[in-house]
């Protein structure tokens, strides 16, 4: 039988049914019903109908039901946070869901460097420190890089930064100088799905900071135009393209850079479906 251990499961009905499985094979008698009075809801159709996943739990309905369960501090948070991530419809709030999910989880499975992995990709000046180490002038004090990092980064986030910089065999120390190593890391879809969420959201409010900037260490532009839906993906191929391109044209005067940029490139849609609204029209 599967453990019945929260952290093991990511979704909130595979959990309730192994606890419910769990409770019938040592009182034959426990019933659905059981649990749904111990929570305090005034019929077991509430949970029968979660279970079948014809109705979301609310955020209320769950915080009864972790007390019923039994659930108190980070198991508790875990199980309210596998219930978002079922339930938020906004997409953000999913991801934010999720990734509460995934650092409850490892400071219980005590995978350190999965953690490393997910701050390298989730935290917006990993990679920059990374590619400092390999321009001209750089030093290797945490307070020289914190000061030219800025935005609220402190001399002890940058040490730990590049502690794991170098844990993840990215950054190589002797006496204290940093050198870079051939990029190659490799992780989890499970590391990858919440942390690249967290590095887009904030290189965007970076992105919306730079319009202080003076214009001419700043580039902003954008185009809007129609695209088929059937040419999406190779348009999206072309932008991944000219990503790849740019990147290794300007790798060749990595040494001669005195600074370190951020390029984004964003496509997203500005309208809903015109075609499927042409069809309702009259």
């Amino acid at each position: 039988m599967r453990s019945m251990e929260i952290f093991e499961y990511s979704d909130y009905c595979d959990y309730l049914c192994a606890y419910l499985k769990h409770h019938r094979q040592r009182n034959r008698g426990f019933r659905l019903r059981d649990l749904s009075e111990k929570a305090g809801f005034h019929s077991p159709s509430l949970l029968s109908m979660a279970l079948r996943r014809r109705r979301p739990l609310s955020q209320g309905a769950a915080e009864k039901l972790a007390r019923a369960l039994s659930l108190r501090g980070k198991r508790k948070k875990y199980f309210l946070a596998m219930v978002r991530s079922s339930t938020e419809r906004k997409n953000q709030n999913r991801k934010m869901a999720q990734e509460s999910m995934f650092l409850l989880k490892h400071q219980y499975a005590a995978r350190p460097m999965e953690l490393e992995q997910y701050r390298f990709l989730a935290t917006w000046f990993y990679p920059v420190l990374y590619t400092m180490v390999g321009i001209k002038h750089f030093r290797s004090d945490p307070h020289w890089l914190a000061e030219k990092l800025g935005r609220g980064v402190s001399a002890k986030q940058v040490g730990i930064a590049l502690a794991d910089l170098v844990k993840l065999g990215l950054l190589k120390c002797v006496d204290g100088q940093y050198t870079q190593l051939a990029f190659n890391l490799t992780t989890s879809e499970d590391v990858k799905n919440v942390a690249v969420h967290r590095y887009h959201h904030e290189m965007n409010e970076l992105a919306k900071a730079s319009f202080n900037l003076p214009l001419d260490e700043r580039e902003i532009n954008g185009v809007t135009i129609a695209i088929p839906k059937k040419m999406l993906s190779s348009v999206k191929e072309k932008l991944r393209h000219f990503r790849r391109e740019i990147a290794e044209w300007l790798s060749a005067f990595e040494v001669e850079a005195s600074d370190v940029y951020q390029l984004n490139l964003h496509l997203f849609p500005v309208t809903a479906n015109l075609s499927d609204e042409g069809k309702n029209a009259p």
